[in-house]
């Protein structure tokens, strides 16, 4: 079991777990997801996180890095977190 920065390579399997995570909320993700994948890579200010087991992605989450008033340093705001369908119930989510 690792978490890691999401690389090039795991756009596949990101794109999905987007899908899953589309389904469940009875909509479909936006033409596109590829390059803004990329693109979110590149990105200071956002976060892209991948779970792996076994070498293989099971889980995603992405947050954007933002400042607030309360706060003296940036805080993160989950965009995004899916687990893979044959993954729950086995604590990804939480770490």
């Amino acid at each position: 079991m690792r978490i890691c920065r999401a690389r090039p390579e795991d756009e596949a399997a990101v794109a999905a777990l987007m899908e899953q995570l589309a389904a469940t909320v009875h909509g479909a993700v936006a033409p596109g997801l590829k390059a803004r994948f990329m693109h979110m890579l590149t990105l200071d200010h956002h976060a892209l996180w991948v779970a792996e087991d076994q070498g293989q992605v099971v889980g995603l989450v992405t947050a954007s890095l933002r400042p607030t008033l309360y706060h003296s340093g940036p805080s993160a705001l989950i965009d995004e977190l899916v687990v893979d369908a044959s993954a729950r119930g086995r604590g990804w989510g939480e770490r």
